[in-house]
C-alpha cells in the first residue's frame, strides 16, 4: 500500500509519498516543499513522525510556490543528520548565472540559491546525493511499484533554452513563466494502477506524450491525477485526458490557495474533468472550485436529491489517498 498526501499549503505544492519496502520498513519521499505563512507542513510531518531517513526529495521546477519550504527543511536534515538518498531537480542544463531569472522577484531567487547552498553542505557531509533528473528516470519503491519521470524531456528543455536567449532584464516575466517548461511529470505505478503528478507542466508536454508515448499511460489504469498548474486554463490539454485509461470515478486533485494575482482553479477546467469521469478534490474551496460546488448544490436542490459529491469535497485541507 502507498499513501499519497497533498498538503494544504495554499497556492503551491507539497506532496508526501509513504510506503513500506519489501522488508516492511517505512519509507518516505517528498515532491516539492512550500511554506504556508509561518508554517512548513512537510517539515512538521517529518518532525511529528520522527523521520530519520528520506528516500527522495524532488524540486519539481524553480518557482517559489514549489520550493519556499526547502531551505528550512534542509536546515533540519543537516542539523539532525538525516540522510537524503536523492535530491532531484530538473535544471541541470541551466547555468547557475540564469538562476536569478527563474523568478521575477530577486528575493525568491536568493531563496533558491540558499536551497542549493544547504544541499551542498549536506552533500559534503555525505548526507545527500544530487540526482539531476529528466525523461525516463526511475525510482523503485517496491518490487511492484515505482516512480517514473515522464518530463522534462529534451524537447521541453530545448524550448526553455530558447527562451533564455532573450535579454533577461527586458523579459523577466517571460523567462519566469517559461520555467514551467522544465516541470516534472511523474507516473507512480503500483501493480496495475498508476497516479500522475503533473506539477505545472505545460501543454507541450501533454501533446508530446499524447502523440509519441501514449503507451506509457494506456497500459494501466489511472486512479488519481493531479490537475496541472493548480487548475490553470493555460495548461489544460483536453485530448490528453480523454485518451488516458482510468478507473471508474478516478480521483483528480487540485493543490491551490488564495493568491493576489491568480484565480486558480479555473471553473471550466474543473467542469471538464468532472464531465469525463473524474471525482474532483481540492486542498482549498476557492474560485472555480467554489463555483463548481455551488452548482452541484443547486442541482441537488432542484432535483430534491442528495448530492453525489462526498462531504469531504466541501472541506479545505490536506487530501490523502491510498493505492494498493
Amino acid at each position: 500500500m502507498i499513501k499519497v498526501t497533498f498538503k494544504d499549503v495554499g497556492q503551491g505544492d507539497s506532496i508526501i509519498i509513504e510506503w513500506k519496502n519489501e522488508k516492511g520498513e517505512p519509507k518516505i519521499g517528498v515532491i516539492d516543499c512550500k511554506k504556508k505563512g509561518e508554517s512548513n507542513p512537510v517539515l512538521s510531518h517529518l518532525k511529528e513522525n520522527n523521520i530519520k531517513e528520506i528516500d527522495f526529495l524532488v524540486l519539481s521546477h524553480p518557482h517559489t510556490d514549489h520550493y519556499s519550504g526547502f531551505s528550512e527543511l534542509l536546515k533540519h536534515t543537516l542539523k539532525e543528520e538525516i540522510k537524503v538518498h536523492r535530491f532531484c531537480y530538473t535544471f541541470r542544463d541551466i547555468d547557475i548565472e540564469f538562476y536569478p531569472y527563474f523568478e521575477p522577484n530577486i528575493t525568491n531567487s536568493a531563496n533558491l540559491l540558499e536551497v542549493f547552498e544547504l544541499a551542498n553542505a549536506m552533500y559534503e557531509k555525505g548526507l545527500l546525493e544530487y540526482i539531476p533528473i529528466g525523461f525516463d528516470y526511475k525510482i523503485d519503491l517496491t518490487p511492484t511499484s515505482y516512480l517514473k519521470c515522464l518530463s522534462p524531456s529534451y524537447l521541453e528543455v530545448k524550448e526553455y533554452l530558447n527562451v533564455l536567449k532573450f535579454e533577461p532584464e527586458k523579459n523577466r516575466m517571460k523567462r519566469s513563466g517559461a520555467a514551467n517548461l522544465i516541470s516534472t511529470l511523474f507516473k507512480l505505478r503500483v501493480d496495475d494502477k498508476y497516479i500522475l503528478f503533473t506539477s505545472d507542466v505545460e501543454k507541450i508536454t501533454f501533446e508530446r506524450i499524447r502523440d509519441k508515448n501514449l503507451g506509457l499511460l494506456t497500459d494501466k489504469e489511472n486512479v488519481l491525477s493531479q490537475i496541472p498548474h493548480h487548475g490553470s486554463i493555460t495548461n489544460h490539454e483536453p485530448i490528453f485526458w480523454e485518451k488516458i485509461s482510468k478507473v471508474k470515478n478516478c480521483e483528480a486533485i487540485i493543490s491551490v490557495g488564495e493568491h493576489k494575482s491568480y484565480d486558480h482553479p479555473n471553473y471550466s477546467v474543473i467542469e471538464y474533468f468532472s464531465k469525463i469521469g473524474f471525482m474532483i478534490n481540492s486542498t482549498n474551496i476557492i474560485n472555480g472550485m467554489e463555483e463548481f460546488l455551488e452548482k452541484i448544490k443547486s442541482k441537488s436542490l432542484i432535483l430534491d436529491s442528495v448530492s453525489s459529491v462526498d462531504e469531504n469535497y466541501y472541506v479545505s485541507g490536506d487530501k490523502s489517498f491510498t493505492i494498493s
